[in-house]
């Protein structure tokens, strides 16, 4: 595809990470593409500045967002998969090369970041077992 889209350059890829990949529990898969993903495009970014070529690779890192898959109901912190789309789309062009694209995923990720890993560790514990719970209820 990255030949496909030098070539029609201007072009865009966005890659989504998210602040899963600081680990969770029962998704480890999950949170290590994660995790990947922002690697990958940091990378590709340097790529393609390398190579000169017009194409902006922006890394979006993202917190909650309802979907099929996530059926917790949208409200300050957990964004509607649309509201989602919109913010990161309404990042590109802006030089960043990763950054939440929400606001309020800004403010999760940064506290998050903030805690002593032992306190993050046992807080992403709970949170994982409450999910767990709610999820037994939706199936």
């Amino acid at each position: 595809m990255l030949p496909t889209l030098e070539r029609n350059a201007p072009a865009l890829i966005l890659n989504v990470g998210s602040i899963a990949s600081a680990g969770v529990p029962l998704a480890s898969v999950y949170a290590g593409s994660k995790a990947f993903n922002m690697a990958f495009s940091n990378s590709l970014r340097l790529e393609m500045r390398f190579k000169s070529q017009d194409v902006e690779v922006l890394g979006i890192m993202a917190a909650e967002a309802t979907s099929g898959a996530n059926k917790n109901a949208p409200n300050l912190f957990i964004l509607t998969s649309r509201q989602m789309a919109r913010a990161a789309l309404n990042r590109v062009g802006c030089g960043c090369d990763v950054l939440y694209a929400a606001f309020p995923h800004m403010i999760q990720g940064w506290l998050l970041q903030s805690l002593p890993k032992t306190l993050l560790d046992m807080i992403i514990v709970i949170i994982s077992r409450d999910r767990l719970e709610k999820e037994k209820k939706w199936s």
